[in-house]
């Protein structure tokens, strides 16, 4: 509780003092001990540091005889990434590598700073029974529609196709 703040003389005593108490850690504290005291030296407290929540996070919380470790939070790259986790005050972002669609699949929804982009099988005309009135793009889906059926009061003047839907004109 005390160290030699002054050592003994011939004329004089020796002089103890008491020892400084850093603020408890457990209490709200602004302070750590960074040194530790000798029978010769007093204690040594610094004050904490402070993460600024903004950009940093707290990575390693402080003790009595050690100071908090702030990082930077990890910055996702909005090209590739997206934030899977928002940063809290003691832990880190977490980014997450965006989906990319297969040559099989169009971007049903864009990716954004905070979400993945989402994937959706290109549709398939049925054969025989719709024709494509728009093709896919990386962005939509392809446009298939019923193949026209000609009534009875008209003929095929056109057959269909892939892309053209039925021609059928008035008999």
């Amino acid at each position: 509780t005390e160290y030699e703040s002054s050592a003994p003389s011939d004329t004089t005593n020796r002089v103890c003092s008491p020892l400084k108490t850093c603020d408890d850690i457990n209490a709200g504290s602004t302070e750590y001990q960074s040194q530790a005291p000798t029978a010769t030296t007093n204690r040594v407290c610094a004050p904490l540091a402070t993460c600024d929540s903004a950009s940093h996070y707290e990575h390693t919380a402080p003790t009595p005889t050690s100071n908090r470790i702030c990082r930077a939070h990890t910055v996702c790259d909005e090209a590739t990434e997206y934030e899977l986790t928002a940063p809290l005050y003691d832990a880190d972002r977490v980014c997450a590598t965006h989906t990319v669609c297969t040559d099989a699949q169009y971007i049903s929804a864009a990716a954004t700073a905070t979400s993945d982009r989402e994937c959706t099988a290109i549709t398939m005309c049925t054969v025989d029974a719709e024709w494509e009135r728009a093709m896919y793009t990386a962005t939509s889906d392809r446009d298939c529609q019923p193949l026209r059926v000609c009534g009875g009061d008209e003929y095929e003047s056109g057959a269909p196709d892939a892309t053209t839907n039925r021609v059928c004109s008035p008999l």
